[in-house]
């Protein structure tokens, strides 16, 4: 029986130019359902396309035992499967207060400044984030309340410089429910 959703990713990867043959790409892996669906489907999709790739982790630090329990189970996974792997820890707390910010918005800085870094240190083409149709529909929503205008209903561009976005057109049911019947495990954020 043919994995539709695997077609699916595969289809809007090759009519948005997301993907495409030899390209080199960063993986942001935090472990929960999302980034485990997307580094899956980019596994499947590596040897089709002879891609390289590599998964990042970030720590923030937020939620003690439970996110160094996150680094670990992404670290374990990439090495059972061969996919280089980086981490880095980083005190969002901390940052937040420097910098004068909220939480979310120090630890999506430390997130996108990492994988930066390293798809610099590797010459790497592409940083690929697991944003999915649900993070795109909150994101047009907030938009619309903060009176954004036309902007808001554009929501998650699905790439953004060298940022691309795979599995935006999945809903998290979608994605939990492939997961689930594919027998993946994947870590479970208790926030």
């Amino acid at each position: 029986m043919p994995d539709n959703i695997f077609l699916k990713f595969k289809q809007f990867c090759r009519s948005e130019k997301l993907i495409e043959r030899n390209d080199k790409v960063i993986i942001a892996l935090s472990g929960g359902a999302d980034s485990i669906f997307l580094l899956t489907l980019i596994q499947k999709l590596q040897p089709q396309l002879s891609l390289e790739v590599t998964a990042v982790h970030i720590n923030h630090n937020l939620r003690g035992e439970e996110s160094d329990n996150d680094e670990k189970f992404c670290r374990e996974l990439c090495f059972a499967n061969g996919i280089p792997f980086y981490s880095n820890s980083v005190d969002v707390k901390q940052l937040s207060v420097e910098k004068k910010i909220s939480i979310e918005m120090a630890a999506r800085e430390a997130r996108y400044f990492t994988l930066e870094k390293v798809r610099e240190k590797l010459g790497y083409s592409k940083i690929a984030t697991a944003h999915n149709m649900d993070d795109n529909s909150e994101t047009v929503l907030l938009n619309l309340i903060k009176g954004k205008g036309v902007e808001a209903v554009s929501g998650i561009p699905v790439v953004r410089g060298n940022i691309i976005r795979p599995v935006i057109i999945f809903s998290k049911s979608e994605i939990i429910e492939w997961l689930s019947k594919q027998n993946i495990r994947y870590q479970f954020d208790s926030t």
